[in-house]
């Protein structure tokens, strides 16, 4: 989570100068746009060695963990639908967006 967090920041300093988040259609595309001036070196996999996903718009962004289970849920990367917040299991799908976690494990997931 702390890595996505740290992706994000690097992403909302993109989006101060140039008033628009990163358009890419993968992270590794992604670190080409931010690296170095924005992150020195940007975080490619989970914890779990599973290369995050990104979707963005220009005006919103998803950073998606595909979890414990390594398997993409079949909408975490679509701008337009709402994620499930806190979730039970950390096979599930972890999101970040705009700023924040929008799914995201309890503290006792399994």
């Amino acid at each position: 989570m702390s890595e996505m967090r740290r992706l994000a920041i690097s992403l909302e300093a993109y989006a101060v100068d140039y008033n628009s988040y990163p358009v890419a259609t993968d992270v590794p595309a992604l670190a080409k746009l931010i690296e170095p001036k924005y992150i020195g070196k940007a975080p490619l996999r989970d914890g779990w060695g599973t290369p995050f996903a990104y979707a963005c718009d220009g005006e919103r962004y998803r950073i998606v963990s595909a979890g414990a289970d390594r398997s993409f849920e079949p909408d975490s990367t679509k701008l337009d639908k709402t994620p499930d917040g806190e979730i039970s299991s950390l096979a599930r799908d972890l999101i970040y967006s705009n700023g924040r976690f929008v799914q995201w494990p309890r503290a006792d997931a399994r």
